[in-house]
């Protein structure tokens, strides 16, 4: 039955109705215009539409909304097409968000999800659109071209009303054109969608989607000497593979991480055939500009390969997506990725109410058809690992977490375990690619039970390792535990045998929440190693012949590049090993102290060297039950280090703070400077009371804080509220009394929010403004602004530095309103999540203080004075 379609007309507007080509109904409206302010057309349909159909329009913008910027606000993003129905329906919506398309769809849920198109939209030309809904997932098409996808959310739709040129509520209007609005009562294909662009003549105006040319970044960073061998380090949630892009033999590293965080790109590390204590030695990388994360090599019989991903970046998000290589051997080509069902659903459904979590693909049954590996969860993990059942992050209290909460009377978590499920799918050819039929569970042992680990987030990551000719599962997870089991087809079903630890010892020292784990001969021995990679940014090797013999090799290596850390960098600058040259401190998020030796140039820095006490290496942890966040953190130290002259002896010491809120000093060796003693803070006999992960800051002695000739340490108190502890004695670690800094006011200035937006804050003391009276500059979480932000202030999409000028003393400070830096031409710095990690220090030797800044990825930034200004903004409510 043909489905009808009632107009409702609006300003005069009409439309005309008629039967589709294609088999539907077909509505039609020679031209439209909006100015961003003239009412909009909508009408009802008859029949909803429900199942399958096709949305077909053509759009020419005359201004982008706001500017171009990617922000929301009253007028932006700018509406297309929304379909709407009852309210427990939710709702499908094209839109224009900055420069580029959005797809936005909700179901039943409160909130929506979005995938952003790759291409920028330009302004005048045409550019046809289909939105095609095929039940399962929805697939927004540019110019014959996915360019977003969206699984088919819960709850979503039927859909009875369609609206053009505006968003929801009737707001965020369209400035430009819309021609040829037609709805078809079915899903066109891929093919159809891509032959009608092609009948239509016209020519694509939409730009590609730029990819970063070789070691491009956001902005400049530190490196080191072009022969220093250091680790692979950097992005969270990093994964790995190994790849023969330099032709058929070669065994290259092929690097991705979560593109939500800061620094993501899909790194390409060529092996330079050489290893240092039996791991490889690769370049220092290149970006390739391939989209998605978590890629898999696909070995062909012709000799070259293909690629698996993630769909991540893709028009495909939430999907496994498939990459053919048509180049030629030592020149791979790419195009486009197409996705990879699951059971005729894309991955993110195929698991009914459990949600995907790590995968890996091989051929299980001997048939040479790749099958896949998965393990499945409850989405709600997360929160069920919270002690209270809600997020950390929601900016409210909880009875039983924050601040020395999460723990029972025995130390242990309160949080619940999470319970992981094992599936596979067998794979089947599909035409150029493949499919993965319906997922079925893993069955453990001689049992009709389904293969579990009931064990605390992360997630389990899977691989499939062959041990003595035998397949096995390899799982990692319950942080840095490795477990074996042999894996076998058993009639139709897929059984693994019982579970032993693969390592020798049931720790990892250098990597730890492992996201991705593969297989590979790296040496070329005939055996095969396991690569792993994950939140630390390592990728680390692990090497043996059967379970229980396997070893941490180490890490990944690369000649030259950037200084690089471990994730969440902290950094300072000062010099530590007496040559008159400056040199850089860093602490991370798995809680190393590093040295790296100043050279000639300001922005290259030596070979790093972990610092020592008696011998061992610092490593801050929390233990199993030292941090606030859960014990799936027992292997995180959050270091943050400052340095500076403590004691007045004209050396600079270290003063660090940590995972535990344990602040520490470390003084030097003589004659040595890899070697540090090491003392506590305290307070009263006790440890001094500091928030977590706050960067200390020392106040030197020539600004006579209080009226003493003393430094003094600037922190966080157990409040959360800013600090000065003031020693006993010049250079004593011993606090005599702790003065909490007031604003202009004199109010206390609670720098930090509650439970795990507690702490954070990255502390710098400078004369910024050269006024002769010392000024704080800081850092922070990007969470936390919605509980310290001014209201009157706009607040920033990603963290940012901060200042809080000085407008009392030296001696009896008082700070003025929070300042933010942003760029000299007025853009502000987009941090991303975790951290600014901000310190002053004088790169060029004008005299003037510069900015390094570490961020999540492991990079420390720089900026000259004159790209920096404090950001002009005319206040506003929000």
């Amino acid at each position: 039955m043909m489905r009808r379609y009632r107009t409702m007309l609006g300003a005069g507007i009409c439309w005309l109705l008629g039967i589709a080509a294609a088999g539907g109904v077909m509505l039609e409206k020679e031209a439209l215009t909006f100015d961003g302010r003239n009412t909009l057309p909508a009408f009802a349909l008859e029949q909803p539409l429900a199942g399958t159909f096709t949305v077909q329009l053509k759009l020419r913008l005359r201004a982008w909304p706001a500017g171009g910027k990617e922000e929301f606000s009253r007028t932006s993003p700018a509406g297309v097409v929304l379909l709407q129905g009852r309210p427990e329906a939710g709702e499908c919506l094209i839109r224009v968000l900055g420069k580029r398309l959005q797809l936005h769809l909700r179901g039943s849920a409160a909130k929506g999800q979005g995938a952003m198109a790759r291409g920028e939209l330009p302004l005048g030309e045409w550019v046809r659109l289909a939105l095609v809904h095929t039940g399962a997932e929805t697939v927004l098409y540019a110019d014959g071209a996915a360019v977003a996808a969206l699984p088919v959310p819960p709850g979503a739709g039927p859909w009875n009303r369609i609206a053009v040129g505006q968003e929801l509520g009737g707001i965020r209007l369209l400035q430009g054109e819309i021609r040829e609005l037609r709805v078809i009562d079915r899903a066109l294909s891929a093919a159809e969608v891509k032959q009608a662009f092609r009948e239509s003549g016209a020519e694509s105006h939409l730009s590609e989607a730029r990819e970063l040319p070789p070691l491009q970044l956001p902005h400049p960073a530190l490196k080191v000497a072009a022969d220093v061998i250091h680790p692979i380090a950097g992005t969270i949630a990093r994964t790995a593979e190994i790849v023969p892009w330099s032709g058929p033999g070669a065994r290259d590293l092929l690097v991705s991480g979560a593109g939500r965080f800061h620094g993501h790109r899909v790194m390409l590390y060529r092996n330079l055939n050489r290893d240092r204590d039996g791991v490889p030695v690769f370049d220092s990388g290149e970006s390739i500009g391939l989209t998605g994360r978590d890629f898999q090599t696909l070995r062909r019989p012709d000799g070259g390969f293909d690629l698996i991903a993630s769909g991540e970046g893709t028009p495909f998000p939430g999907q496994l997506v498939f990459y053919r290589n048509t180049g030629k051997p030592g020149a791979p080509k790419f195009g486009s990725p197409l996705p990879i069902s699951v059971g005729n659903r894309p991955y993110c459904q195929a698991f009914g109410e459990l949600a995907p979590r790590g995968w890996v693909i091989g051929d299980l049954d001997g048939d040479g058809v790749p099958d896949l590996v998965a393990a499945a969860a409850d989405p709600e993990e997360w929160n069920r690992n919270a002690p209270d059942g809600v997020s950390f992050f929601n900016g409210r209290e909880a009875e039983n977490s924050g601040p020395g909460r999460g723990y029972d009377i025995a130390g242990k978590w309160l949080g619940e375990e999470c319970r992981y499920r094992f599936f596979w799918a067998k794979g089947e050819p599909d035409g150029e690619a493949f499919r993965f039929g319906e997922p079925k569970p893993i069955l453990a042992r001689d049992t009709v039970m389904p293969l579990q680990w009931k064990t605390y987030p992360p997630a389990p990551a899977p691989a499939l390792l062959r041990l003595d000719g035998v397949p096995h599962l390899i799982v990692a997870g319950d942080v840095d535990r490795l477990l074996a089991m042999p894996i076998f087809p058993d009639g139709a079903a897929m059984r693994c045998g019982p579970a032993a630890d693969l390592l020798r010892e049931r720790s990892m020292t250098e990597n730890y929440w492992i996201e991705s784990l593969r297989a590979a001969d790296l040496d070329g021995d005939g055996h095969q190693e396991l690569i792993a990679a994950g939140n630390p940014g390592r990728i680390t090797v692990y090497r043996g012949r059967c379970p229980g013999d396997f070893t941490e090799a180490g890490s990944a290596l690369q000649r030259g590049g950037l200084v690089e850390t471990d994730t969440l960098v902290t950094p300072a600058r000062g010099d530590w090993d007496g040559d008159g040259v400056p040199d850089l401190i860093t602490g991370d998020a798995s809680g190393y102290l590093i040295f790296w030796p100043g050279t000639a140039d300001p922005l290259v820095y030596g070979a790093p060297v972990h610092l020592r006490e008696n011998g061992r290496i610092v490593h801050h942890q929390a233990g199993p039950s030292g941090s606030i966040q859960g014990y799936h953190e027992k292997r995180w130290g959050y270091l943050q280090p400052t340095i500076g002259d403590w004691d007045g002896d004209g050396r600079n010491e270290i003063v660090t703070n940590d995972i535990r809120g344990a602040v520490k000093l470390y003084r030097p060796v003589a004659g040595r400077p890899g070697e540090v003693r090491s003392e506590p803070f305290l307070f009263r006999g006790k440890p001094l009371p500091a928030a977590w992960r706050v960067r200390p800051a020392i106040l030197p002695a020539r600004y006579g804080f209080g009226g003493e000739n003393r430094a003094v340490l600037l922190f966080l108190d157990w409040d959360g509220d800013l600090a000065a502890a003031v020693p006993a004695r010049s250079g004593s670690t011993e606090i005599a009394r702790i003065v909490k800094l007031p604003d202009a006011s004199g109010k206390p200035i609670r720098l930090c929010g509650v439970r795990g937006h507690w702490g954070r804050a990255k502390l710098a003391v400078s004369d910024w403004d050269g006024d002769g009276v010392w000024d704080l500059l800081w850092g922070h979480n990007l969470g936390v602004y919605r509980e310290i932000w001014p209201k009157h202030l706009s607040r920033p999409k990603g963290a940012v530095p901060c200042l809080f000028r000085n407008v009392g003393s030296n001696a009896a400070p008082r700070f003025g309103g929070l300042q933010e830096l942003e760029q000299a031409d007025g853009e502000r710095f987009h941090f991303h999540t975790h951290n600014s990690s901000v310190f002053p220090t004088d790169l060029d030797g004008d005299g003037r203080e510069d900015l390094i800044v570490g961020a999540e990825d492991g990079k420390i930034y720089w900026f000259g004075r004159d790209g920096l200004r404090i950001r002009r903004e005319p206040a506003q409510e929000r």
